[in-house]
């Protein structure tokens, strides 16, 4: 969190912030996303499946790359 605010940074993005790091980043007037360990890595898996096709197909060799969408997120908001 430090390094986050040596460089500027209004605005910290994450996919996992402990308590302590969000108090401190409350504290020191920084903004903070918190978009969940789950969620930011869902967002990624079809681009990177694309690049290691991509990677693949470009160095000639041939794979395979299935990305799973049977997982769900095991947190779930209770309202």
């Amino acid at each position: 969190m430090e390094k986050v605010l040596a460089s500027g940074a209004e605005v910290f993005i994450t996919g996992d912030l402990k308590y302590h790091d969000a108090r401190f980043a409350e504290e020191s007037g920084l903004a903070v996303i918190d978009i969940g360990h789950f969620a930011s890595e869902k967002l990624i898996l079809e681009p990177f499946g694309d690049f290691l096709r991509s990677k693949a197909k470009s160095e000639g060799a041939e794979l395979e790359v299935f990305v799973s969408n049977s997982e769900i997120d095991p947190f779930k908001v209770i309202a």
